[in-house]
């Protein structure tokens, strides 16, 4: 469905709708991610891992310089264009200078994979992982526009199979290359450079089909003066969120980065299942909220069901870590379940940051956004120093939590300052009292054996959710909510946004 045929209906019904589709779209591609993770983790040893993760992360820093954050501007002047054809000039020349930096800086990168491998893993026998790193991280340049074009138009239909059907041909060469040809690393990063081909060259071949190629100096201008501040943004981010990788493999060895980063991939599955369905919808229709007369009410209620799902979550990989581990890793990850709650933790606060730097964006003060970064980076750097020699992993989370924090609190104020909106914030705070009471008493009741300890778990999980009922919805949340469990119907209606009522 695309953008015109939604114009005029309730922003919180097009959450709703959209954000549906979304969410079982990333929950079944996830799912299909957690099935293959045991196989993945049973086949490659933390060290395999670890060096995975250390790939994976020079190639984020390469694609700061490619400026792959030069694409963030996208919603912003869609929505400030006033005819169709200066729409389509924003998608087409977006991608025209995406393409152009990143082959230059994949090239670059190619050519540098021996002394890569040399600086990072003292030898030249992991040459191959970063020239396949820089292969795929080329063709990504074709799928960063085209999957904004598909949020933008709100065809979330369309942008749910495309990703579902990558994530299934991704996996599937996985398959072959990881457990058929035991290729580990390598065989992980070939999967992902295929599907990123295939998906990459389709996507964007649809997209220029509909908007064609128009190439506008004005645009390219406008993109490269409101993107470069977020380069800088980005480079903060990096540091923040994945520069501890660097410091445990100095301070410990590569089992240790590995066993760190399938802790991490908790809080990516928290960003996936909770955050990112609600922002696919929510990022690109922000901006138009924000020009209507009931922004206020609007922001401060997304905001308030933006956190009853992000915070069950948080709390859900909180409490059942240690019952799933188990089942999807080998014993030598097994200490990855002490790291994940504060991995967690940190996750909701880069999410509330994203929430909460809307006024930013509109008064179009990128700067303070990088500046904010940048002090929560020099904050993870001294957390890297003090906490990861002595804690290891769960230093680095603590660090990480500590970074987030700082950025959130500034973004906050920031944004606020320029553009107030009056958030609800009560209902908030007592979620999060609510979440951290449930998983402190995990930690004080922890009975002994698997069953006890996951019952107490469901147990937990089900108290927080009768708080959260009693002391955190309104009465119309909570009647909204037993209508639509008495009707099925009901609640297929509300989804479809057939109902008369208007927020």
């Amino acid at each position: 469905m695309g953008r015109s045929e939604v114009t005029g209906s309730s922003p919180i019904r097009r959450i709703s709708r959209h954000g549906l589709v979304y969410g079982v779209g990333i929950v079944v591609g996830k799912l299909i991610g957690l099935v293959m993770l045991p196989l993945y983790l049973h086949r490659l040893r933390p060290d395999d891992f670890g060096r995975l993760q250390l790939v994976e992360m020079t190639i984020e820093v390469v694609s700061i310089v490619a400026g792959s954050r030069l694409a963030v501007g996208i919603f912003h002047f869609y929505h400030k264009a006033t005819t169709q054809q200066d729409r389509h000039s924003v998608l087409s020349t977006t991608l025209g200078i995406l393409l152009i930096t990143y082959g230059v800086i994949g090239g670059a990168l190619y050519l540098l994979a021996v002394p890569l491998s040399r600086g990072l893993f003292d030898g030249d026998g992991y040459v191959t992982l970063f020239r396949l790193a820089a292969g795929r991280m080329v063709v990504e340049s074709l799928i960063l526009v085209p999957s904004a074009w598909l949020l933008v138009e709100e065809r979330s239909g369309a942008s749910v199979i495309a990703g579902t059907a990558k994530a299934i041909l991704q996996h599937g060469c996985n398959v072959i290359f990881v457990v058929g040809l035991n290729q580990g690393a390598a065989g992980m990063l070939r999967g992902s450079l295929i599907a990123n081909v295939i998906f990459g060259v389709v996507l964007a071949t649809l997209m220029l089909r509909e908007v064609g190629f128009r190439f506008s100096p004005s645009v390219a201008r406008d993109t490269i003066r409101f993107g470069l501040p977020f380069l800088a943004t980005q480079a903060a981010t990096f540091i923040s969120t994945f520069g501890d990788r660097y410091f445990l493999k100095r301070s410990a060895d590569l089992a240790t980065v590995g066993v760190y980063g399938v802790a991490y991939q908790f809080g990516f599955l928290l960003a996936s299942a909770a955050y990112q369905p609600f922002n696919a919808i929510w990022e690109p229709m922000r901006f138009e909220v924000a020009k209507g007369p009931n922004r206020d009410a609007i922001f401060a209620r997304a905001f308030i069901y933006f956190n009853l799902v992000l915070l069950s979550g948080a709390l859900g990989l909180s409490l059942f870590v240690k019952d799933a581990l188990p089942y999807l890793a080998s014993p030598d990850y097994q200490s990855a379940a002490t790291i994940v709650p504060w991995v967690v933790l940190a996750y909701v606060l880069q999410s509330w940051t994203g929430f909460h730097n809307l006024g930013l964006f509109i008064a179009e003060r990128s700067g303070r956004i990088t500046s904010a970064n940048w002090i929560g980076a020099i904050v993870a750097l001294a957390g890297y120093v003090l906490l990861i020699p002595p804690l290891k992993g769960v230093g680095a989370a603590i660090a990480t939590v500590l970074s987030f924090g700082v950025r959130e609190i500034i973004i906050y104020r920031s944004s606020q300052a320029v553009w107030p909106v009056r958030y609800e914030w009560t209902p908030v705070v007592r979620l999060v009292a609510i979440a951290f009471g449930a998983f402190g008493l995990s930690l004080l009741i922890a009975p002994k054996g698997p069953l006890l300890a996951f019952g107490s778990h469901v147990a937990l999980f089900f108290l927080y959710l009768a708080g959260t009922w009693a002391w955190v919805l309104s009465n119309d949340d909570r009647n909204n909510l037993a209508a639509m469990a008495r009707s099925p119907r009901v609640a297929f209606a509300a989804i479809r946004g057939t109902s008369a009522t208007n927020l």
